[in-house]
């Protein structure tokens, strides 16, 4: 990794996440005893990704959904 550049290529810094995680990765691959063509896996895109943005919008979707059912229970005893 070192002689690749790989380790050069990464900064500690918030917006260079999704590199240093790669990194990280490939490190725990290789401490595994993982080889070249085991590291070609963290290449692959997932098939799906799910966005902090979307994980919100559905807790926020859920949680309003769950206090209009309350109110309207509410409602119907009085």
């Amino acid at each position: 990794m070192l002689k690749s550049g790989d380790i050069e290529k990464v900064s500690v810094d918030a917006d260079q996440a999704d590199s240093l995680l790669h990194l990280l990765d490939a490190v725990v691959i290789k401490l595994e005893g993982g080889t070249e063509e085991d590291l070609q896996i963290l290449n692959v895109k997932p098939f799906k990704s799910i966005n902090k943005d979307i994980l919100k919008e559905k807790e926020d979707h859920k949680r309003k959904s769950i206090e209009k059912k309350s109110e309207n229970r509410y409602f119907m005893i009085f």
